[in-house]
């Protein structure tokens, strides 16, 4: 990453927040700051923009989690989770009654209302050994920054947050083989160790499968549809906030065996394995990759370049 930000502590009324200006060899005047700050652009620099996305409905994956759902798949007696059953939906206006959904063990990725109902069986003030799987509540000042501005610099806040552009496999699910799952477990395992000298405690990880609600399991509700679409509205803030570190998972595997077909629950996959379309050719990918170039502070790191051969 060949970037670099200065933070500046804007006069009042903003006093408090801190904001993250491109530059490289000069200081950032306090009038610079004043304009910068009235421009539409200010947004993704202050961490309220990430907290009013997190209040419109969109949910960020405990990286501790992450690592222990790995494990729990690749080691010792690869167990797997168990998520709880979902109980029948009454229809509701034009909507069918959607049908329950049994307890399951997965070894896989949940998708996000898979894991709201894991998390559910734990007690409210839980404080036990296993991770919960979203982060709790955030404040601005949670938010980690670099700061440029303290000697010797350092980071501020305790919460660092990753964004994950990845391309799905299938429709159904992201990441039937754990191939995505494997790779980011690994690196956070190594970036939580790198960290461990640092004010940071936690990572807080952006990944569209887990942070809206999917439609990979069974219908949505008309509140899921509501929330959704609320919560799209603030997508690009994960991408191009200059706090927000986005990974991006550029290699995938070349071949796949993929779902017989799109029916809810049935996880039947063909025998032979079928090519996967890169990332570089997915239009979801592309618009991520490009919107999170379009800052000059907001850090990139490509985990495809650490890969040699066929995943």
């Amino acid at each position: 990453v060949s970037k670099m930000s200065l933070t500046v502590p804007p006069a009042s009324p903003l006093e408090g927040a801190q904001v993250m200006l491109s530059r490289v060899h000069s200081e950032v005047s306090t009038e610079e700051s004043k304009a910068f700050l009235k421009s539409d652009g200010a947004k993704y620099v202050k961490a309220k923009t990430i907290i009013d996305s997190i209040v419109d409905g969109t949910r960020l994956l405990n990286a501790h989690f992450v690592i222990w759902l790995s494990e729990q798949i690749f080691l010792g007696d690869k167990t797997g989770i168990r998520i709880p059953a979902a109980p029948e939906v009454p229809a509701e206006g034009q909507n069918p009654v959607i049908p329950m959904i049994p307890e399951e063990i997965l070894h896989r990725m949940p998708c996000r209302q898979e894991l709201e109902r894991y998390e559910a069986g734990f007690p409210k003030d839980y404080q036990g050994d296993l991770p919960l799987p979203f982060i709790g509540k955030l404040e601005e000042g949670d938010i980690a920054y670099w700061d440029h501005t303290k000697k010797p610099e350092c980071y501020i806040g305790n919460t660092k947050i990753v964004t994950v552009s990845h391309g799905w496999y299938t429709k159904k699910h992201i990441d039937p083989d754990n191939i995505t799952l494997r790779l980011l477990a690994a690196t956070l395992t190594s970036y939580l160790e790198v960290l461990g000298k640092t004010s940071i405690q936690y990572i807080a990880v952006f990944l569209d499968f887990t942070a809206f609600k999917q439609k990979t399991i069974r219908e949505k509700t008309e509140a899921e549809k509501v929330q959704m679409k609320k919560a799209l509205k603030s997508l690009n803030v994960w991408y191009a906030h200059n706090m927000c570190e986005v990974w991006l998972f550029t290699k995938m595997a070349s071949h796949i065996c993929k779902y017989v077909n799109d029916e809810y629950l049935d996880y039947t996959r063909t025998e032979t394995a079928t090519e996967v379309l890169g990332y570089h050719g997915r239009g979801w990918t592309y618009f991520e990759n490009m919107i999170s170039s379009l800052s000059s502070t907001t850090p990139m790191l490509d985990l495809g370049k650490l890969i040699d051969g066929d995943l």
